[in-house]
């Protein structure tokens, strides 16, 4: 399963692509692709990043690493303010509890406000399904809330905004049990 995302801009002349990228040494790097006019891409399909535009033109990403150290754990989110060309210093939006990799994704919404979904383990070490929001002016973290609370483990969440309605889903699995789990929630404007 691929696991790159994209992002649809200029009603969709121009295409954003975040991704793995697999050098000749087997190294794995977080990449940023544009396209104009179409193109095919090797990618990792494991764990990818995701990418979302706002209305001002900012692409906000977000990924997870393990890192070079236990410590350097966790998703991280960064914002091109130039079409990609650059980014901002990465932030940690959450540290890593898992002995594995976490899936993140995000969405932005029509006031600009950034919403991040991720997976990672609770105080119980089942895997769950977290959220986090990002201000529009892109200082402000809110605080980190926890949305699933499922019996074995939650994970792989997606997200959507419609007009002032977030919509969310994941996967939970109890044994030899799976379910997919959808719910939405007003934002403010």
């Amino acid at each position: 399963m691929l696991q790159a995302r994209c992002c649809v801009c200029d009603g969709g002349k121009t295409v954003y692509l975040v991704d793995r990228q697999v050098d000749d040494n087997q190294i794995r790097n977080h990449v940023l692709r544009k396209s104009m006019d179409g193109w095919q891409v090797p990618s990792c399909p494991h764990s990818g990043p995701s990418i979302g535009r706002d209305s001002r033109g900012k692409l906000h990403v977000t990924w997870f690493t393990l890192g070079r150290t236990e410590r350097e754990a966790g998703i991280y989110y960064s914002v091109s303010n130039d079409d990609g060309k650059s980014f901002a210093p990465r932030r940690l939006v959450h540290a890593n509890t898992a002995p594995e990799i976490l899936y993140s994704t995000l969405a932005v919404g029509s006031d600009d406000t950034v919403y991040l979904a991720w997976s990672n383990l609770d105080n119980n070490s089942k895997a769950q399904v977290f959220l986090r929001t990002l201000s529009d002016d892109g200082r402000a973290w809110g605080p980190i809330q926890q949305l699933s609370n499922a019996k074995g483990n939650a994970g792989r969440p997606v997200l959507a905004v419609s007009k002032n309605q977030l919509h969310v889903a994941w996967t939970e699995t109890h044994g030899e049990e799976s379910r997919v789990v959808f719910r939405s929630a007003m934002v403010s404007k």
